[in-house]
Formats: C-alpha cells, sequence, structure tokens
C-alpha cells in the first residue's frame, strides 16, 4: 500500500536516500531501533537531532489540522449532495418536467459523481489521520527515548 519515492537532502547530492510514503505521498517515519547508534553515527549535535524531531512533530500537527479541517467540509458537504441527489431521483421517478440548467438525468449523474468523489476523499482523509496519527507517535516515542538518554549520560 505505501510508495517510495526518492529525495535528497542537497539538490545536488549524489547520495540518495529513498522515502517510505503513504498512498497520498506522505513520508513515513523511518522507525529507529536503535537510538543510541543513530545519535552517535550523527554528524549533528544531538540538540539539532531533538530540534529536527520537534520540527517534524509540528509538521505533521500541521498536515493534521489541515485533514481535520477537510474531513470537516467533507462531512458537510456529503449529506448536503446526498439530500439534493434524493430530491433529483424524486422528480426523475415523477418525470417531472421543471426548467433546470441540467436535464434530470445529467443533474443526478453529476450528483452521483459528486457524492462519490467526495465519499473516497473523505475515506482518504480518514486514512491519512491515522497515518498522520500513527508518524506523530513515532517521533514522540523516539523524541521521549533520546531525551532519557541523554539525562542517562548527564547522571
Amino acid at each position: 500500500m505505501s510508495e517510495t519515492r526518492q529525495a535528497t537532502d542537497k539538490p545536488n547530492s549524489s547520495a540518495e536516500a529513498v522515502l517510505e510514503t503513504n498512498p497520498r505521498g506522505i513520508p513515513k517515519v523511518q522507525f529507529v531501533e536503535n537510538v543510541e547508534e543513530f545519535i552517535s553515527k550523527s554528524s549533528a549535535p544531538v540538540e539539532v537531532t531533538l530540534g529536527k524531531f520537534q520540527e517534524t512533530v509540528a509538521k505533521y500537527k500541521f498536515m493534521e489540522i489541515n485533514f481535520l479541517n477537510r474531513k470537516k467540509g467533507l462531512e458537510l458537504k456529503i449529506p448536503e449532495i446526498s439530500k439534493t441527489l434524493t430530491v433529483v431521483e424524486y422528480l426523475v421517478s415523477k418525470q417531472a418536467n421543471v426548467m433546470l440548467e441540467y436535464t434530470l438525468q445529467e443533474a443526478k449523474e453529476l450528483l452521483e459523481n459528486k457524492l462519490d468523489t467526495n465519499q473516497n476523499a473523505l475515506k482518504n482523509v480518514l486514512e491519512d489521520l491515522e497515518f498522520l496519527r500513527e508518524q506523530v507517535t513515532t517521533m514522540e516515542i523516539l523524541h521521549v527515548y533520546t531525551i532519557g538518554m541523554l539525562r542517562e549520560d548527564e547522571h
């Protein structure tokens, strides 16, 4: 279900990293099995690494807020489209002769397409929200573990 794509830290870098993403391109957090080894191999100071963790969590939370707003909009739009579709289907069943911008059949098809599109969009938003929550949880666990490791080193 997830995809991979090529990404580099520097525009002309010859070293390329493969990032795993969800179907809509949201990057997956790479789980670090051995945090001590990860920190020791990093050329950056630990504070910089922790700052990057916090920055990544902030980016995921920003995306989450945007998806929650989109979800709200879709949850309002879908019932309205359904109600309108019900009215059009009723008019079609009664063979109503009403002046409309579209024929009743065209209106029905358009509303069915809009409904389907919005329902799929809502499904994707819900999947993306779950994916984002998993990524934030992974990053927060890694962050807490790293801070704990630093405190142990201080003592």
